[in-house]
């Protein structure tokens, strides 16, 4: 109570000295106010909940928020030492910033280093040094497929963004490039003024958001960017990869620093956050890389172009090496950036532990050009932490050409490494867009034209140069001393320069990677760069997955596969994940495929354990999405011979797969196991690959990389097709679109679509992810058997029917005498359903695009355009018909009149109705869950209350219709993303075929939610035979408490009764950590109305009804 007592005394003090004030002296205000304000804060402090500190110590906590504010300047100013400081030492910030005034920064007495601690750095000085150059070395940049190269300085402006950066520094900078005779790299954040205003040179950087070059929809604009790389300033163009600082996750400029001058450069919205994709939209592979870049070259004009990255992966720079020597075309530079670079914000993770550091980065991309016989055509940057002329030499000597800086060039235009570079608050203007926060002086700018007019010979020039350009001489004059005339990468010497790298000993070993003596030969292939030692027929495989992105392989172990197994144990970005069944196991790779549109993988050893695959694989291959499964098999002798387990692979998988094969040499790899990726890869497909049991450790004799070489084209149908197609949807009066998973892709495109012709939209159950939601105000919801009467109207009343990316299957449900018109990426597929008047084979995006473009149909809201009379009935119908499927999911449905009434006819035992359970799920789970759901009624209530709005994403055997898929599909999407909510629909029937696999989600600690609609039956199968008039039989499941069940296999079980209780055990479950079994028992009875019920299925429920009625509760059930 003392904080309390405090706090009330300043208040009496604050009181008494106010009335002191009034009557005794003025002067007591001086006492007064300070007081009450002490008091008041005092207050606030007691009264709110979100500090602790300020909470227990009121008034006096504020001192440990003021600290910890100024605990870097602290740090800075009083604590650190002039060589331990973090990025960047007040010794190297020193040097910089004496430079840049025009002064030495020479310093008396010695080194403060520890010259004999391990790490320290140093070069050997040479008995014969050369004489300083009087001009400027420079690299040629420019390969055999440049017709305009371009003499790059040793030292250059690294990229910073104009957005990053404020407009004065950006005019610093490039006025100093001018006045210094070297380049300025743009940054990705696009070209403005300040860029090509002071007159420098510039290579202008391309990234992911492709600024300054995009189309409205953040696609790169090839004619925006040919007119800017034509400006004459414009003398290279890079392209962005990665960047140290955060390699990986793209960029971020905060919306408060996004002006109206920033949104014009960046061909942005004003005031909105700006996201650079961690990826790039225009190619996905190595070949795609490699032609892109030389499209980019051939659009500029035939200016340098390269590509910046921060390496990861040998074998993945060695595939871009490959791609090079295939294509024969390259860059003709590349920019290394290190992991300990990066001006622009980071998460802490990425910037301390995500990316590979310069040094290693320079050695991986210098050593693999030399392999691949590319080095003498490419020229390499280095970028990361470069600020005086040491650094530059020792990433020459490390195989870098030339050099970048950024935080360096920072420095001499003011930085004063406060590190608030994202908040718009930086002290000295350097990267604030903030009108409110002084800028950056101008006077720098000035100082660096100044120096241009001063034409003094080269050394002198430069280290008047301001901003910031001694390191270039400097670092002449150390190569000098070291004996070498010019600091280039491959010069010849007979002297030795040699340092120690951090962790090394000895101080006579020479840097890394440098060669002494005589340049490096280009006789060694990019194998020879991995380890010599051959590998096996398992490791291969392995390998090829890991360069895949293949993240988890699912299988059940067995020795026919352990060498595989063993691999994969020993690579440490692929997971084993050993599921209880193997079809459980096909099922998860299955949902990773279709979830990110990469391979999946699973595995099945030999016999038994392959044909269990084969349900999962079904799966697989009617979803159209691609799976390799490795199956094992007898070892190769006994092959033929009936063997133990011996299972003819070929001829089981010979319906379900587009390719399948048996090893039956080591020699056949890797060109086997590419042939089998690209047809599932390129056909959508599932792929066997059969190892013998005696195979999968041997070695190759003649090994090499992997070589995918994958692409996806975007096909088009005949402009003469789509003119007819556009023809009929002109004459047509009511149109109704019925849209595909097909069109997912394209939703911009068809939205646009729906709009031009006032046309409903129809959704197929898998196109409900992409297009349900407020956010599409023409879909009415799915038709068939699971569907609505406003989806089945649409349909019947419209006179033309456009179908987009499906194929849905249920002729029954197509109207008759209707003009038809299908697009679609398979030509199987049409008219195969319902006859169609125009086929359009293609891409449905680029399809839908065409479409729009020969429409004769006004735009919506202009004169002429298309009446929306169907489009509003539709809706309405919609509408209606949800607010009644509304009302049946209301807990409080049942205790009305009507729901009394219907509940003494189908649910006597207030069971808990389905629908109630499913809106209920619909209500808590997140906006980008997941949802799985096995097929029958699951599938049914899922369909009708669960809306995929937002990001949410939809899986389930809707083409083979297999049972006890939703759980190991959860299983398989958890394991791709485990932050992510991942929720089940499971049927009590399709959980109870593969239950085992509940101890997968255990073993593997994966936070699905599973959703168990328990009605003891067969529902769907129930519902069908009601439907034909026969009595239920053969339905009913004897099921156990699955909660109790899950409780006793180490999983939350919550089982749920009571009708009260549902929303309040469903939010409990969603809300528990880590895997939760959900057992709800719902109303066994319950009756999904189709969407247009006929009189022949009333009257066989009828029918059905009574015979379920007269029969004895004594006869047998057959169960």
């Amino acid at each position: 109570m003392t904080r309390i007592g405090l706090v009330v005394l300043a208040l009496a003090a604050a009181l008494a000295a106010g009335a002191a004030a009034g009557s005794i002296s003025p002067w007591w205000w001086f006492a007064a106010v300070p007081l009450t304000l002490l008091g008041l804060l005092g207050t606030w402090d007691l009264l709110q909940r979100r500090h602790s500190v300020l909470r227990n110590y009121p008034v006096l906590g504020h001192a440990r928020f003021l600290l910890e504010r100024i605990r870097p300047e602290l740090q800075q100013y009083f604590v650190e030492r002039n060589f331990d400081g973090r990025p960047f030492d007040r010794d190297v910030r020193s040097i910089v910033y004496e430079r840049a005034k025009g002064t030495d920064a020479e310093q008396p007495y010695g080194t403060e280093q520890d010259v004999y601690q391990p790490g320290y750095e140093f070069l050997i000085p040479s008995m014969a040094p050369r004489p300083v150059p009087q001009t400027p070395p420079r690299v040629r940049i420019g390969g055999p497929d440049c017709s305009r190269p371009y003499d790059m300085a040793l030292l250059n402006v690294s990229a910073m963004s104009f957005g990053s950066l404020s407009s004065n520094a950006i005019l610093a900078l490039n006025g100093g490039a001018a006045a210094g005779g070297f380049a300025h790299d743009t940054g990705e954040g696009g070209l403005s003024e300040y860029h090509l205003r002071p007159g420098g040179d510039l290579v202008w950087e391309i990234g992911t958001g492709y600024f300054g070059c995009r189309t409205q929809d953040g696609e790169f604009d090839p004619k925006e960017f040919a007119d800017k790389a034509a400006h004459e300033h414009v003398k290279c163009v890079s392209l962005k990869l990665s960047q140290g600082a955060k390699p990986g996750i793209g960029g971020v400029l905060p919306g408060p620093k996004v002006n109206s001058e920033i949104a014009r450069v960046r061909d942005v919205p004003e005031g909105r956050t700006v996201i650079s994709p961690p990826y790039h939209r225009e190619f996905s592979t190595p070949r795609e890389l490699v032609l892109f870049i030389a499209r980019m070259r051939e659009l500029s004009g035939g200016k340098p172009t390269g590509f910046k990255l921060c390496p990861g992966s040998r074998r993945q720079f060695l595939a871009v090496c490959k791609a090079m020597l295939e294509e024969g075309t390259a860059p003709d530079f590349i920019i290394v950036d290190g992991a300990e670079g990066g001006t622009g914000a980071a998460p802490l993770e990425f910037a301390d532990h995500v990316g590979t550091p310069l040094t290693e980065g320079l050695l991986t991309v210098h050593n693999a050009l030399v392999g691949a016989g590319l080095r003498d055509r490419i020229r390499i940057g280095a970028s990361g932490k470069i600020a005086t002329g040491t650094d530059l030499v020792k990433r020459l000597l490390q195989g870098a050409d030339y050099g970048n800086a950024a935080r360096a060039m920072m420095f001499a235009v003011g930085c004063i490494q406060a590190q608030r570079c994202h908040t718009n608050t930086c002290p000295t203007g350097v990267t604030t867009q903030d009108p409110g926060v002084p800028a950056l002086s101008t006077s720098v700018t000035r100082r660096c034209a100044s120096s241009a007019s001063r034409r003094r010979p080269w050394p002198a020039r430069c280290r008047s140069w301001r901003p910031w350009g001694s390191p270039i001489p400097r670092s002449c004059v150390r190569t000098c001393s070291t004996g070498v005339s010019t600091p280039t990468p491959n010069a010849p010497t007979t002297s030795s320069m040699s340092g120690c790298g951090p962790g090394s000993c000895s101080p006579s070993r020479p840097l890394p990677g440098r060669p002494t003596g005589t340049p490096p030969t280009p006789t060694v292939s990019p194998c020879d760069l991995e380890d010599p030692v051959a590998r096996t027929v398992a490791r291969v495989i392995v390998d090829a997955l890991s360069e895949l992105g293949v993240r988890q392989v699912f299988g059940v172990v067995g020795d026919a596969l352990n060498p595989v197994t063993d691999a994969i144990r020993t690579t440490e970005d692929v997971e084993w994940v050993g599921c209880r069944h193997e079809e459980a196991a096909a099922f998860a790779a299955s949902a990773q495929s279709q979830l990110s549109g990469t391979l999946g993988v699973c595995m099945g050893t030999v016999g038994p354990g392959s044909v269990h695959l084969l349900n999962g694989l079904y799966d697989a291959a009617k979803s159209r999405t691609p799976v390799l499964a490795i199956a094992g098999q007898v070892p190769l002798a006994e092959l033929g011979s009936d063997y133990f387990q011996e299972v003819d692979n070929d001829a089981l998988f010979s319906d379900v797969a587009v390719f399948r094969a048996t090893i039956t040499s080591p020699d056949q790899l890797p060109q086997l196991l590419e042939t089998a990726v690209r047809n599932a890869l390129g056909r959508k497909g599932v792929a066997v690959l059969t190892v013998p049991g005696d195979l999968g450790d041997r070695e190759l004799s003649a090994d090499r990389p992997t070589r995918f070489s994958l692409s996806t084209p975007v096909s088009r149908p005949e402009e003469s097709a789509v003119r007819r197609a556009a023809e009929l949807l002109d004459r047509a009066e009511r149109i109704t679109l019925l849209v595909g998973r097909g069109a997912r892709a394209a939703r911009a495109d068809v939205l646009t679509l729906a709009d031009r012709l006032a046309a409903p939209m129809v959704l197929t159950l898998k196109a409900k992810e992409g297009f349900e939601g407020e956010a599409n105000p023409f879909q009415v919801g799915q038709t068939g058997l699971i569907g609505n009467p406003a989806a089945a109207s649409a349909l019947q009343d419209a006179d033309t029917l456009l179908l987009l990316g499906t194929d849905f299957p249920y002729r029954d449900w197509y109207p008759d005498g209707r003009t038809v018109i299908q697009v679609d990426s398979e030509a199987a597929h049409i008219g195969r359903r319902v006859p169609v008047e125009v086929g359009l084979v293609g891409d449905t995006g680029a399809t839908v695009r065409d479409l729009l473009g020969h429409l004769a149909t006004a735009p919506p809201g202009t004169e002429g355009a298309r009446d929306r009379s169907h489009l509003e009935d539709a809706r309405k119908s919609f509408g209606k018909w949800r607010a009644s499927q509304a009302r049946l999911a209301d807990p409080a449905h049942d205790k009305g009149l009507v729901g009394r009434v219907r509940s003494a006819l189908d649910n006597r035992a207030h069971d808990i109705r389905p629908e109630a359970l499913a809106a209920v799920v619909d209500r808590v789970a997140d906006e980008n869950a997941v949802f799985t759901s096995d097929t029958g009624m699951a599938t049914v209530w899922l369909s009708r209350f669960v809306e995929m709005r937002g990001d949410r994403r939809l899986l389930g055997s809707y083409n083979l219709g297999s049972m006890a898929n939703a759980m190991p599909q959860a299983l398989g999407a958890q394991c791709l993303d485990r932050g992510r909510q991942v929720v089940a629909f499971c049927g009590d029937g399709g959980l109870s075929m593969l239950l085992g696999d509940l101890m997968t989600l255990k073993t593997s600690r994966l936070p699905v939610k599973l959703v168990v609609f328990d009605n003891r039956r067969l529902g769907m199968v129930k519902l069908e035979q009601e439907q034909a008039g026969l009595p239920e039989f053969g339905t009913v499941l004897d099921n156990p408490d699955f909660a109790a069940v899950a409780t006793a296999m180490g999983i939350t079980g919550i089982r749920v009764t009571d009708p009260a209780e549902l929303e309040e055990s469903v939010r409990r479950a969603f809300a528990t950590p880590g895997p939760v079994l959900l057992d709800v028992l719902t109303n066994p009875d319950e009756i999904a109305v189709p969407a247009k019920p006929t009189v022949e299925q009333g009257w066989g429920f009828a029918v059905a009804k009574v015979k379920e009625v007269v029969r004895s509760h004594g006869d047998s059930d057959g169960h």
